[in-house]
C-alpha cells in the first residue's frame, strides 16, 4: 500500500508499483478535491462526496482494468479563493472525474491523497475506512485480531529462546483512553477507562504451552484453532503484556 508522493520514485514522475500501470498527470489543481466511492465498495456507506481536504495527484490507468478502480476523484465548481469565494470551508462537490481515487490490483493498493498526513490532521473517519478495507484487502491473512477497541495500541514481538525463557510471543495492549483537547495539548492518560474480555488472536504457526501476564504472571486461558491460538484479558487498566510460551 502506498498513497500520494510514495507512489512514485523520488523526483521522478515515474511509480515504483509496475502492476498498477499508472501514469502521472500531477497534482490536481483543486484543494479540498473529493472521493467517491464505487457502488461495489461502499457496502453500508453513504452513496456521498467525501472531501480530501489536503488535495490529490492524478494518475491515470493505462491497462483500462476499471474493476480495479475502487474509488474516483471529483471535482468541485471551482477553487475557492479571494477571487471565487464560498462561504463554506470548501467548494460544493460539481461532477465526477475519470482519474481514480483508490487502486487495487492483487495485493498492491494505491492511493492519490496523503491519506496518513489528512488522517492525522483532520481525524476524518473515511480515511481510516479506506486504509482498514485495504488493508483487509491485500493482507486477508492478518498477524493478529482482537476485540480491543479502536483507541488501543497493540505491538507484537517474538523472542527467541533464551537462558531464562522458552521461545515465546509477546503482545504489548495500551488502553489509552483519549479526552477532549486543544491541538497544542501534550496527550497522556488522565482518567483511564478499563478494558474487559479482551481477546486476542495471533495467526502463529506453532504451539503455545503457557499464556500469563507479564507484570504479575497472572496465568490466562487459552485456545488454539485453525488460525492460531486465542487469549482472553480479564482487564486492563492502562496498559498490559500478553506472554505466549512456545512448547
Amino acid at each position: 500500500m502506498a498513497s500520494h508522493d510514495a507512489l512514485r520514485l523520488h523526483g521522478t514522475s515515474h511509480t515504483w508499483g509496475e502492476d498498477l500501470a499508472l501514469t502521472y498527470e500531477g497534482e490536481s489543481p483543486f484543494v479540498p478535491t473529493y472521493l467517491k466511492l464505487a457502488s461495489a465498495q461502499r457496502m453500508e456507506l453513504p452513496d456521498y462526496e467525501y472531501a480530501l481536504y489536503d488535495g490529490a495527484t492524478r494518475w491515470r490507468l493505462e491497462n483500462g482494468l476499471e474493476e480495479s478502480i475502487l474509488a474516483r476523484l471529483g471535482d468541485p465548481l471551482f477553487q475557492r479563493s479571494a477571487e471565487h469565494y464560498t462561504s463554506h470551508a470548501q467548494t460544493p462537490f460539481d461532477h465526477l472525474t475519470e482519474y481514480p481515487a483508490v487502486i487495487q490490483q492483487n495485493n498492491v493498493a494505491a492511493i492519490v491523497f496523503p491519506l496518513g498526513a489528512s488522517y492525522y490532521y483532520h481525524g476524518y473517519w473515511i480515511y481510516r475506512e479506506i486504509f482498514q478495507r485495504l488493508v483487509r484487502t491485500v493482507l486477508p491473512e492478518r498477524l493478529i485480531e482482537t476485540n480491543a477497541p479502536l483507541s488501543a495500541e497493540i505491538s507484537v514481538t517474538r523472542q527467541i529462546a533464551g537462558a531464562n525463557h522458552p521461545a515465546r510471543w509477546m503482545v504489548h495492549i495500551i488502553n489509552f483512553s483519549p479526552n477532549l483537547r486543544t491541538p497544542e495539548h501534550t496527550e497522556y492518560y488522565e482518567d483511564p477507562i478499563a478494558l474487559h474480555h479482551i481477546w486476542l488472536e495471533l495467526a502463529i504457526p506453532t504451539s503455545i504451552a503457557r499464556a500469563y501476564t507479564a507484570v504479575d504472571g497472572e496465568t490466562l486461558s487459552f485456545a488454539t484453532n485453525e488460525r492460531g491460538v486465542r487469549v482472553e484479558v480479564p482487564r486492563i487498566d492502562v496498559s498490559a503484556v500478553v506472554v505466549l510460551e512456545e512448547a
